[in-house]
């Protein structure tokens, strides 16, 4: 009897399996991050270095990188999960015939979370509507370079901190088969940001002018993804009728 019970439960979960869809999409995105508590630190040292060293770089948009998975609740309703990556950075310069002064401040962000979505068809036509919520562990390099009279200098310090992002997004794209090219726009909000801290000392928090400073990736996105669905029912061929 028990072998009986086990075999109708393999079968049951056999055909759930059948019907389960899942989409794999590999991303490549472009987005702009506010940075304000960074930018602050750029022009205050940039005021009292003491020569007129050049912002070249502002903490620019830029590329990122990621991975979408999503699960077909029914035929509307998606929940996803999601990796992604990201960076930016600024720098100051200056250079004469005694010497040379280079800071960078290297910023990259790994973000992992979820998507709960819907989506409606229409002639093969897909358009995705809902909320990305995702942790986002940043870090940050400051490295200050400095040559004087053949002789060199060089510093960095190593941040870490941790915070939350929300991002209502709205996407479309052309179901061709079992493919899905999709395009995406949305806003991060970057929020319950932690303040950097020494990598291996979250004591030591870095701060300015009493005032603690933190990430802000709070930005555009723009994503451009390919998906591939699989598992689920596929359509029964109809054959003719014998005559």
């Amino acid at each position: 009897m028990r072998a009986v019970f086990f075999l109708f439960v393999l079968m049951l979960s056999g055909q759930a399996f059948a019907q389960l869809q899942v989409t794999v999409e590999p991303r490549l995105g472009y987005g702009t991050y506010a940075m304000g508590d960074m930018k602050l630190v750029q022009s205050d040292y940039r005021r009292n270095v003491g020569v007129w060293a050049k912002a070249t770089d502002e903490f620019p948009a830029y590329f990122q990188r990621g991975l979408l998975v999503s699960l077909h609740l029914t035929e509307q309703n998606r929940i996803s999960l999601l990796f992604e990556q990201g960076s930016t950075g600024g720098r100051l310069a200056y250079e004469d015939y005694s010497g040379s002064l280079r800071l960078d401040q290297l910023l990259r962000y790994t973000s992992f979370g979820g998507i709960l979505g819907r989506e409606h068809r229409l002639n093969g036509i897909s358009l995705m509507y809902g909320l990305e919520s995702t942790v986002i562990l940043s870090s940050f390099r400051m490295e200050l370079s400095m040559q004087v009279d053949g002789d060199s200098y060089t510093n960095s310090e190593d941040f870490k901190a941790v915070g939350l992002g929300a991002k209502p997004m709205l996407a479309i794209g052309y179901h061709y088969k079992r493919f899905l090219p999709r395009l995406s726009i949305g806003y991060l909000i970057n929020h319950s940001q932690k303040p950097f801290h020494l990598k291996n000392d979250e004591l030591s928090v870095l701060m300015l002018q009493n005032q603690e400073l933190a990430p802000d990736w709070s930005g555009l996105r723009l994503t451009l993804s390919l998906g591939y669905t699989i598992g689920g029912k596929r359509e029964e061929q109809v054959l003719p009728a014998a005559n």
